[in-house]
């Protein structure tokens, strides 16, 4: 991921952070009784709140995994080396559409109907470093497949 993808999601952590601090806070006054709803109000607000503090928890885990397994590489990387960023064309060599082309945009997340290929796909990884006129082999669900660089902007 680049740089800046890395900081947002440092902000989004410490936001969620912050979120699960508020409704750990609240649970903790519901629990004391300290607010003038009826038992059955702070059940019902109670089960709420934890609900919230479990979706947050999940979510906070998916980034710390995300933030922990990331690599910083370089956006643009220059006007021929592929990276975050780069609108790259391709031609498929082998796999099952040989001679198809497609030009996509390396992104941090993937929506190939977007024409973006993701970092973490087989071939949005495979394609980080080369130049146009290179020949890259990935493999999708253990067939190999190749294709050739025809363009890095």
């Amino acid at each position: 991921m680049t740089r800046k993808g890395k900081q947002r999601l440092v902000r989004e952590r410490d936001q969620l952070r912050e979120r699960a601090g508020g409704v750990d806070a609240q649970i903790q006054r519901l629990e004391r009784g300290a607010t003038a709803a009826s038992n059955q109000e702070r059940a019902s607000q109670l089960w709420e709140l934890l609900n919230q503090r479990e979706q947050i928890a999940r979510q906070l885990q998916k980034l710390e995994t995300t933030l922990g397994q990331s690599t910083i590489i370089p956006e643009g990387c220059g006007a021929s080396l592929i990276g975050v960023g780069s609108k790259v064309t391709v031609m498929f060599l082998t796999g099952s559409e040989p001679g198809k082309m497609g030009t996509y945009t390396i992104a941090g997340r993937g929506d190939l109907k977007g024409g973006m290929i993701g970092t973490a796909s087989p071939l949005g990884t495979a394609l980080l470093g080369h130049i146009g006129g290179d020949e890259v082999e990935f493999t999708v669900n253990q067939y190999p497949n190749k294709v050739r660089v025809l363009r890095v902007r």
